[in-house]
């Protein structure tokens, strides 16, 4: 159980990398390319640092199987949903249209992406841990 605690906490080292990530986007190559340009870039640098991250905090609290690796997954997957969620409709103010643009990927949105990223890269790691070593 205490894995579980361990590894919810450690999703604010991926909100820290999202907000990081953001200031990147928004203070250096944001405004030298298009909004959605600047979006997907955005996106695949921050899930390489999202697998990057979970790849070494596992060198420090090694999850011990898949199983637990998808719980954990689904609790990071989880706590980006609701915090993305409440970041739309309440910090912002904006209605569930804007949410549920970011959710669009024929119009080239890739946020899914970011959830995807969230909830496999610990199953990912335990994988190829278990790979490296077997």
């Amino acid at each position: 159980m205490r894995i579980y605690r361990v590894y919810a906490g450690l999703w604010f080292g991926l909100l820290c990398i999202a907000v990081a990530n953001g200031a990147l986007r928004d203070l250096v190559y944001g405004p030298a390319v298009s909004e959605l340009a600047a979006h997907q870039l955005s996106t695949l640098t921050g899930c390489t640092v999202f697998f990057l991250y979970t790849w070494l905090v596992d060198k420090r609290w090694p999850i011990p199987d898949r199983a637990t690796a998808l719980w954990i997954g689904l609790t990071w997957l989880l706590m980006t949903v609701m915090f993305e969620t409440w970041m739309i409709l309440v910090l912002q103010g904006n209605g569930l249209p804007v949410l549920l643009q970011s959710y669009d990927i024929a119009s080239g949105q890739l946020w899914l992406l970011v959830l995807l990223t969230a909830m496999l890269s610990p199953l990912m790691v335990v994988i190829i841990r278990q790979r490296k070593s077997g």
